[in-house]
């Protein structure tokens, strides 16, 4: 098909020849040329033409066309000139059949190269708008990168294949302390310090690891431009070209905020774990003191019950009266000690402890002291020894508290000591001071006991085997009542079975305390014709207080109840009044006010005290507010209480 298409091409141009050539005879023949004579340019137009637009074939075909028409026409002869002619003008029609052929030709080549030309113009501005395109995709694409790189919150520096710094981003810069110009060039692996270094995890940024992906965050410490150290977490990716690396990114996150947190969490949980092992030794130490509190209640109950049942057995027996009334005596002391410190630990628990201050000799404090404590020593055959100063060793404190305190170390020290020991108590003053030293040769204190000596419900020995009593509140008293006074208290021992030694220091007074100031003894109190209403609805407490107050000498009438004691008054008269709060209907508090109502409506002033078992700071106020003059805690001391009514009804 393609071969006929090429014969049409052909033909065509042959046909064109001709038609050029019949053309410019036409042409030649309305000119006259018999008229003028036109040189035969139709001849050489027709080749042109012919060699032009059909090649230099068909220019070939119209010149030899040409030739022989203008021949035939002008009926030339066969001749030599004319035969010559005729080659002549031939071969002038093939000459320039050949110079117009190599003229199109040379214009075909003209045109396919300006195509050519104007294709590769084409093909540039089509490359020139791409690689624009390409670059104007490419710098916006590192606009993005910079801006997400300036504003991420993560440290990104990058190195190049030998590990030196190529860019930081201003994260970066912060938290390692310096600009990119001074790390630019730097091996990061010198900034950065591992800090596991046997977990197998390196630093360097070029670390193996899987091509093209980030190998395992890991925990690295950066050196920071001032020497201090970070905590980070750092992740490296290495930058590949044709599977090779050539450079890394290094991600840096500051870690000290959770290293801190988990600092806090640990030492959180140590807290937690210790108060809760604290817990479980109070748990065991509250379940340890209700067991030696029952034990100490219940012992003395016990030889109470057994004395009376041996009193009624054996009541006409002096000698048994006697001894049961000693053990009686005894019993109800140990008891009223136990209540005294329990309720001291409740008011130490709560700060309701108070002290009544006012100036004190502590030499004659610690005498009295001893002189109490003496009787116990000499039952356990030991040797109590008291040394004080020749002068005055004044204190601003409370007596009762410093008595109490320095009981409590005597005391103990005897418990401790056995039989045919030492107890040795020395008061003394050392410079601004003031120091009571409690001595013994006893058992002693181990080590581990030692630092927990004064801690309340604490004992070294709180089993049920133990040998000595007592709730271990009495030290935990006198550590309380030292600080409340300025002072301190310390325990030292050499070590089980070596003794131990207590030493109570306190700050002196200022100047000497005035006359008549300092603790003294008192002679025994008498209340011979002083009438007493005792007011109380437990006869069989009120009942042995009265027997006491007769003793003393005192008239002594009793009443149940508010209503009985008001209607006794009207009656009788009394020096004073001693009444319990707690009763039924009405309470001793009423019946202070009523006095106190009688005393306004013009009244004689009649004294009152109130003997109850209410025995708070609390309760005592409230008393004094309602008019009582004083307030004694059951149980009370009888020779506390004889004073007590003789100073009130004297006055």
């Amino acid at each position: 098909m393609a071969s006929g298409s090429e014969n049409s091409s052909n033909t065509a141009r042959y046909a064109l020849a001709l038609s050029a050539v019949a053309f410019a005879f036409m042409v030649r023949a309305v000119v006259n040329a018999d008229v003028v004579r036109v040189p035969p340019l139709s001849f050489f137009a027709a080749v042109a033409c012919a060699a032009w637009f059909g090649g230099y074939g068909p220019a070939l075909l119209a010149a030899l066309a040409s030739t022989v028409i203008l021949a035939v026409r002008e009926h030339l002869p066969f001749s030599g000139p004319t035969v010559a002619g005729v080659l002549l003008l031939f071969g002038s029609g093939v000459g320039l059949a050949w110079a117009a052929a190599a003229m199109r030709r040379a214009r075909e080549h003209a045109d396919a190269s300006t195509a050519a030309a104007l294709r590769r113009q084409e093909e540039l501005e089509r490359q020139n708008g791409e690689r624009e395109r390409a670059e104007r995709a490419l710098h916006d694409q590192y606009l993005l990168t910079q801006a997400i790189t300036d504003n991420a919150t993560a440290a990104l520096c990058m190195t190049d294949a030998q590990g030196r710094c190529t860019y930081v981003n201003p994260a970066a810069e912060e938290l390692l302390g310096a600009s990119f110009v001074q790390l630019r060039g730097r091996v990061l692996h010198d900034v950065l310090h591992e800090a596991h270094p046997g977990d197998g995890e390196a630093t360097c940024p070029l670390s193996a690891g899987a091509p093209g992906r980030t190998l395992r965050a890991h925990v690295d410490e950066v050196r920071r431009a001032d020497n201090s150290v970070l905590p980070v977490l750092c992740a490296v990716t290495p930058i590949l070209r044709a599977g090779e690396p050539v450079g890394s990114v290094l991600e840096l996150r500051d870690i000290s905020v959770e290293r801190r947190a988990a600092r806090d969490r640990d030492a959180l949980l140590q807290v937690t774990e210790q108060a809760r092992l604290n817990a479980e030794a109070a748990s065991r130490a509250k379940d340890e003191f209700l067991a030696v509190l029952s034990h100490e209640l219940r012992s003395p109950l016990q030889a109470m019950v057994g004395w009376l049942a041996a009193l009624r057995l054996h009541g006409g027996d002096p000698t048994m009266v006697q001894r049961a009334a000693d053990a009686l005596d005894r019993s109800l002391r140990v008891q009223g000690g136990l209540v005294n410190d329990l309720l001291d630990v409740s008011r130490i628990i709560s700060g309701k402890l108070t002290l009544q201050h006012t100036w004190v000799d502590l030499a004659l404090v610690a005498a009295a002291s001893v002189e109490a404590a003496r009787p116990a020593a000499e039952q356990k055959g030991l040797a109590l020894q008291l040394t004080t100063p020749n002068e005055a060793v004044p204190l601003l404190g409370d007596p009762a508290r410093l008595e109490q305190m320095i009981a409590n170390l005597v005391l103990n020290a005897i418990k401790f000591t056995p039989r045919g020991g030492h107890v040795r108590v020395e008061v003394r003053r050392n410079g601004t001071q003031a120091v009571v030293d409690v001595d013994d040769d006893g058992e002693g204190i181990s080590a581990d006991v030692l630092p927990h000596i004064f801690e309340r419900f604490r004992q070294a020995d709180s089993q049920s085997t133990r040998v000595h009593g007592g709730l271990g509140l009495g030290l935990a008293i006198v550590r309380h009542l030292a600080e409340a006074h300025g002072g301190a208290a310390h325990a030292s021992s050499a070590g089980a079975g070596r003794g131990a030694s207590f030493r109570i220091v306190l700050p002196l007074a200022a100047g000497a305390a005035p006359s008549g100031e300092a603790t003294s003894s008192r002679p025994a109190t008498t209340l011979d014709g002083v009438r007493i209403l005792l007011v109380d609805d437990d006869r069989e407490s009120a009942e042995p207080l009265a027997l006491a107050l007769g003793h003393h000498g005192a008239e002594v009438a009793y009443a149940t109840s508010v209503a009985e004691a008001l209607a006794r008054l009207d009656r009788e008269r009394f020096d004073i009044v001693v009444s319990d709060l707690g009763m039924p209907g009405e309470s001793g508090l009423s019946l202070a006010r009523t006095l106190r109502v009688r005393e306004q409506a013009g009244a004689a002033r009649l004294p009152a005290i109130a003997l109850t078992g209410f025995a708070s700071r609390e309760d005592q106020a409230a008393a004094l507010e309602a008019g009582f003059d004083d307030h004694l805690a059951k149980p009370v001391d009888l020779a506390v209480l004889a004073d007590c009514v003789g100073r009130l009804a004297r006055s």
